[in-house]
């Protein structure tokens, strides 16, 4: 799982890595870019959210009867079907 973390300078912009293992109280982070292994305390590492699916949304049913579908697979409603 790649995260980013605050290394030893922390002036320094984050660093990212990948967490090679999960100890008591440290984590061991290899970092990307040197390949160099630290063991911090998990306040240091920052787990990036997943990033975010669009929604699905459905249309809103006052959408649906206008335009004389009663739902979104395109199913006509009884009232516009002629006999």
């Amino acid at each position: 799982m790649t995260v980013n973390y605050v290394a030893d300078d922390l002036m320094q912009p984050l660093r990212q890595g990948r967490i090679l293992e999960l100890r008591q109280t440290p984590a061991v982070i290899e970092d990307t870019a040197t390949r160099r292994r630290w063991a911090l305390p998990y306040a240091a590492v920052i787990v990036a959210p997943p990033p975010r699916l669009k929604s699905h949304r459905t249309p809103h049913r006052h959408h649906l009867e206008r335009s004389g579908l009663t739902s979104w697979w395109g199913i006509p409603s009884p009232s516009r079907i002629s006999t």
